[in-house]
């Protein structure tokens, strides 16, 4: 008995069959090496995911996404790897500004161009032409002598004018554009933008047009917007443009050659060359005048440190005396008969000199006309800037007074006197200039 229990084996257990593999419907399978985050349970955002989900088509699933129950943030799980999704940017609310276009566009034909422009911006850009157009008809601005491409910058600052509150900043060539397209059209509202912007390269302001020479590069088509200015009757601006033409020679001139695809070549008149070469000898004197020579006598006050170096005239003794003088042809001769009563009198003393009184101390150089002379033929002359500056005194002038003559020998009340006398001529040429760009100036 015990013989076969010991060799009795107890019956198998059957095996119940293995259940199926648990699949998150809410988040996709992993495969090796890629990762899923926890923000695209809900929606696939990017290819990568969409190109793991179709591997896995057959029991993916995407579910719709339910707000959460708390108001708390759903933690990140920390087995999630890396985001493979890009962040949702925020919704952000722009202004509507579809009301301003509701009106039915206008049909414009410039060139072979044709623009779709609504009524009543029409009539702010082309106040003359808006009125030809009749339903569907097309307003022809040929005859205009309008070109394509300015006309287009100017719908361009009409559109910028209206929508944004940003400062406009607008290239030279396009202002001179505007300018040109706005004098075809007849449009003085943007003739008087165009025209105030310039005042950006060319100001009426002799301090700001002093920044301008100095810093600003010199635009090559300064002759063309003196041309665009002529019409646009513009003095002020004028003044500023032909003295930038006249002072930077051919750097702001014309071009030396237009390319054949250039449609605009704006040159100076005869009676704008005329008006030019007036100036330029006009400027030439009065620089030549202020700089040629150092005699500023009549407009300087004398130096202070002058009288404090010159010594006093020596006091004569009193002596009373009498007698008689007798002139012949060889000489005069001169006999004084003294007084025996009369007491010897002492000299009066000089008065003691102040601490400040130093006669072997440096005095200034310019009471000593030779030595000046010399001072201002080396700076002025052998340095080159009376050539350089001989049809620009503006800018002369100024060079005169930042020089620094206090190492020269000059204390510092005559330097700044002269310095005074300098920056005062720059303001009288420059108001000696308003005239001469306007009227009939060259006739004389």
């Amino acid at each position: 008995m015990l013989h076969i229990l010991r060799h009795h084996k107890p019956p198998e257990r059957e095996l119940s069959p293995a259940p199926p593999p648990r699949i998150d419907l809410r988040r996709p399978p992993v495969t090796p090496g890629r990762s899923v985050s926890s923000s695209s349970r809900h929606r696939i955002k990017s290819l990568s995911l969409k190109s793991a989900a179709s591997d896995y088509f057959d029991y993916y699933v995407p579910l719709v996404s339910t707000p959460p129950t708390s108001n708390k943030r759903r933690a990140k799980s920390p087995f999630s790897g890396p985001s493979l999704s890009t962040p949702s940017k925020r919704v952000r609310k722009f202004k509507n500004i579809s009301h301003l276009w509701e009106e039915e566009g206008v049909p414009v034909q410039v060139q072979d161009t044709r623009f779709k422009i609504c009524a009543r911006r029409l009539a702010k850009i082309a106040p003359e032409w808006s009125s030809a157009s009749q339903g569907d008809d097309v307003v022809y601005l040929d005859d205009s002598g309008v070109c394509a491409t300015d006309f287009e910058k100017l719908v361009d600052l009409d559109i910028q004018l209206q929508h944004n509150s940003y400062v406009i900043s607008a290239k030279f060539n396009d202002v001179l554009a505007i300018l040109r397209v706005s004098i075809s059209l007849h449009s003085v509202e943007y003739i008087q933008w165009a025209l105030g912007y310039l005042e950006k390269w060319f100001p009426t302001k002799l301090v700001a047009f002093d920044e301008v020479l100095a810093n600003q590069q010199p635009e090559t088509a300064t002759a063309a917007c003196i041309a665009l200015l002529r019409q646009g009757d513009d003095a002020p601006l004028l003044k500023s443009a032909f003295y930038a033409l006249i002072c930077r020679g051919s750097e702001a001139g014309e071009p030396k050659s237009y390319s054949l695809n250039e449609e605009h070549t704006e040159m100076l008149t005869a009676h704008d060359h005329r008006q030019m070469l007036k100036a330029i000898r006009e400027l030439a004197a009065l620089w030549i005048t202020a700089a040629a020579s150092p005699t500023l006598s009549h407009l300087l006050p004398l130096c202070p440190t002058r009288a404090e170096t010159i010594r006093p005239a020596p006091i004569v003794c009193g002596y009373p005396r009498t007698g008689t003088s007798t002139s012949t042809s060889r000489g005069t001769q001169s006999t004084f008969m003294w007084r025996g009563t009369q007491q010897f009198e002492p000299p009066t003393p000089r008065p003691t000199p102040g601490p400040t009184y130093n006669p072997t101390s440096r005095t200034c150089v310019s009471h000593d006309a030779e030595q000046m002379m010399c001072i201002h033929a080396r700076l002025v002359h052998n340095s080159g800037m009376l050539r350089r500056f001989a049809c620009d005194p503006l800018r002369g002038l100024r060079a005169l007074a930042d020089l620094r003559w206090e190492d020269e020998g000059l204390c510092g009340a005559c330097a700044n006197a002269r310095r005074a006398v300098w920056r005062a001529e720059r303001e009288r040429v420059w108001a000696l200039m308003d005239g001469w760009f306007e009227g009939d100036w060259d006739s004389g």
